[in-house]
């Protein structure tokens, strides 16, 4: 699992196998198709570039970690919540995002429940 940060370097997800995971590791948030970021009522909500995660605006949400850490968590339960949305998702090409180094603001979760 690679740590998602955010703006200040704190934990606010988890990516493991293009799946976005809660920090809890109890739920998924999002999925990743390509580099188009789907959330878990199949919206897009940007994309993953060079490690971050931005927005349609081009404003970055979070900074994927090159740094492997090893959790325990039930990779069968969010295999099966990642397969119930990605089955879901008819169409799954992205705008082009310009992208930029200003930072949303926002919290991080807030964009996945829309």
């Amino acid at each position: 699992m690679y740590p998602i940060q955010g703006e200040t370097q704190n934990l606010i997800a988890w990516l493991h196998s293009n799946i976005i995971i809660s920090v809890d590791q109890e739920t998924v948030i999002a999925v990743i198709l390509g580099n188009c970021v789907f959330s878990r009522n199949k919206s897009l909500i940007g994309k993953l570039i060079h490690n971050k995660i931005y927005l349609s605006n081009g404003k970055i949400i979070g900074s994927v970690s090159q740094e492997l850490l090893h959790h325990q968590f039930n990779e069968d339960k969010i295999l099966k919540e990642a397969w119930a949305i990605l089955s879901q998702i008819k169409e799954h090409s992205c705008q082009w995002i310009e992208d930029s180094n200003k930072w949303d603001g926002s919290n991080f979760n807030d964009h996945f429940i829309k």
